[in-house]
C-alpha cells in the first residue's frame, strides 16, 4: 500500500494541473473542502499500476509546464536586465534615491 502522504493533492495544485482536471468532480470536491484523505485511501486500495502510471503522467505534465515557465521567465528576465527601468533602478540604488520608472 502506498503512503497516504504520496497521494494528497492540495486544491491549488489540483487546479493547476489544467482545465480538464479542474472540471472533474474530484477537483471540484477538493476545491470545496472535500475529503482528500478519503479519496487518497480509495486510490491506495485500487490498482497500483494504474495509480503509479497516472501519477507519472501528472508529474510529467507538471515538469513540462515548469520547464516551459522557466524558459519564458529566463527570456523575460534578460529583457528586464536590458531595460531603461533596470538602469534606472541601479542608478537610484547608487544615488540612494527613489527610482523613477517609465515602463521601458
Amino acid at each position: 500500500m502506498l503512503a497516504e502522504a504520496d497521494l494528497r493533492i492540495a486544491p491549488d495544485v489540483a487546479l493547476l494541473l489544467g482545465g480538464q482536471l479542474a472540471k472533474t468532480a474530484t477537483a471540484r470536491a477538493f476545491a470545496n473542502g472535500g475529503d482528500a484523505l478519503a479519496f487518497a485511501r480509495r486510490l491506495a486500495d485500487g490498482a497500483p499500476l494504474a495509480l503509479r502510471y497516472t501519477k507519472q503522467a501528472i508529474n510529467a505534465g507538471i515538469k513540462a509546464a515548469a520547464l516551459q515557465s522557466f524558459d519564458v521567465s529566463t527570456a523575460l528576465e534578460i529583457a528586464t536586465l536590458r531595460s531603461d527601468d533596470h538602469r534606472e533602478a541601479l542608478a537610484a540604488i547608487r544615488e540612494k534615491r527613489k527610482p523613477d520608472f517609465k515602463g521601458r
